[in-house]
């Protein structure tokens, strides 16, 4: 494939980022620049500033990659008024000068839920990564009132219910501009089946994926422990956890994030004398090597997680899952087994670590399937195959429509 100029649009983008989806951005238009392609990405400091007042430390972008941040000088007013009306206009001018100055010739969108519905007018043959369910769900997570799985269209009603305004510029149009998508991809095959459920959509199926990982680091046998990798809040499941390993006297849990959870995390630590340890941020190394010398890891949810980034770098180090069945999470584990599905409550948990921790035959093998499952699906190698295919049929499917 000749070198392309593409166009990211995502919410956010390293260092003002949340979530294991903007890491992935970053890896992907890493990969593209070194492949030779050149990468624009244009994201929202607005956004960021919504749910942190810390300024990130900004690294030098990798040659290839040119990285546009948007401030539109409103603050947090910015990004409220563009969930309101579906309109951003800071980073729609932001776009139209970089068009201006650059002869791109696709663009990839990625989560734009901030960025404004106004993105998918952009005149180039676009790509889209569901890496939420933004385009089907205004809470982005397909959970009605927050509590359940959403199985119809009670948009409103649920908006209201979650303390949100409704946005009312989703409706007929709506869809048919989302029908209009060159390609859509689906990082799970359960958001796959949700798009094509609730918009007609079809979609590919491609798995997120993630440098490979080393580390010199062996499973810790004498005294094993269990690491958390992720945001520290409630929908990841982690007064579950936390509630199991203050009863379980016998388990050990390392923590690893940031989040709104973070005192209740430090409470237990105190009340276990240090069994539930929390490490907060770590350096990649050396969060590898505590991830690598885990038992396992826990990836859990309670609400429909799609293909999470945590995930991917436990099977790259060998180490198994423990996921419960929410959204894309139990396809993580199977074909081959890496990992075991539990219930989300302490009694499952608790069950599932008992298995991997109390049977070496079964941990060894759990593990060596994990780099494996990793090696098959979730590398550069084998993402960069499906989507170098992706971005030409993309080109040629906007060729024949024009």
């Amino acid at each position: 494939m000749e070198s392309l100029k593409l166009l990211f649009t995502t919410t956010f983008y390293p260092p003002y980022h949340l979530g294991g989806d903007a890491i992935h951005v970053r890896y992907l238009a890493e990969e593209l620049a070194r492949k030779g392609h050149e990468v624009h990405v244009v994201h929202s400091v607005d956004a960021y500033r919504v749910k942190r007042n810390d300024e990130p430390v900004i690294k030098e972008p990798t040659p290839g990659v040119h990285v546009h941040p948007v401030s539109s000088g409103y603050g947090r007013l910015s990004p409220f008024w563009t969930y309101l009306s579906g309109r951003g206009r800071p980073t729609e001018r932001a776009i139209e000068e970089i068009m201006r100055k650059e002869k791109l010739d696709i663009v990839h969108h990625h989560n734009i839920s901030l960025l404004g519905s106004r993105m998918l007018d952009i005149p180039l043959p676009a790509v889209y990564t569901a890496h939420d369910y933004w385009l089907i769900c205004p809470r982005s997570d397909l959970m009605r009132n927050g509590s359940q799985l959403c199985t119809g269209r009670k948009c409103i009603g649920c908006s209201i219910a979650s303390g949100r305004p409704p946005q009312l510029w989703r409706g007929a149009g709506w869809e048919k501009k989302v029908s209009e998508l060159t390609t859509v991809i689906s990082p799970s095959s359960f958001m796959k089946t949700q798009l094509q459920s609730f918009l007609g959509l079809n979609s590919i199926h491609l798995p997120n994926f993630a440098p490979m990982t080393i580390s010199p680091v062996a499973k810790q046998r004498n005294d094993p422990y269990v690491a958390f990798v992720g945001v520290l809040e409630k929908w990841k499941g982690l007064d579950i956890i936390l509630d199991t390993f203050q009863h379980r006297t016998d388990l050990n849990l390392r923590i690893f994030g940031k989040g709104s959870m973070e005192r209740r995390v430090r409470e237990v630590e105190a009340m276990t004398s240090g069994r539930v340890k929390y490490f907060g941020y770590l350096e990649k190394q050396e969060l590898q090597d505590q991830v690598a010398g885990a038992s396992c890891a826990l990836c859990t949810s309670a609400i429909n997680e799609n293909c999470p980034l945590s995930a991917i770098e436990s099977l790259a180090l060998g180490t198994p899952l423990v996921v419960n069945a929410r959204g894309g999470l139990p396809e993580l584990v199977s074909e081959p087994e890496c990992g075991l599905v539990s219930d989300l409550t302490e009694q499952g948990l608790g069950k599932a670590i008992d298995a991997i921790q109390g049977d070496a035959a079964l941990a060894s093998k759990l593990g060596a399937n994990a780099k494996r499952r990793y090696l098959r699906d979730h590398s550069p190698e084998a993402f960069m195959i499906k989507y170098g295919g992706i971005l030409t049929s993309s080109l040629l499917a906007d060729q024949d429509g024009s």
